[in-house]
């Protein structure tokens, strides 16, 4: 599970708990090799919330798409 804000910025936070983080709008499933590219910034957060809110892929010219799937979001370039 990929937070899209890490919960170390939720610890650190006076206005919001730690227990926010897990919020089904802050996680995304991803598999691992986007996770670790989500969490280098190869793929950007708003990137992650468009795929989460709409569910459509967004298109990189040479590259493969991404896609939701029912356990998550597979392949995101």
């Amino acid at each position: 599970m990929h937070h899209i804000i890490p919960v170390r910025a939720f610890i650190g936070s006076k206005n919001h708990h730690k227990e926010n983080a897990h919020q089904f709008e802050n996680v995304v499933s991803l598999c691992i090799d986007c996770h670790r590219k989500a969490d280098f910034g190869k793929i950007s957060s708003a990137r992650l919330r468009f795929l989460i809110e709409t569910g459509d892929p967004i298109p990189v010219i040479g590259q493969a798409q991404s896609s939701i799937s029912p356990i998550g979001i597979s392949h995101v370039y």
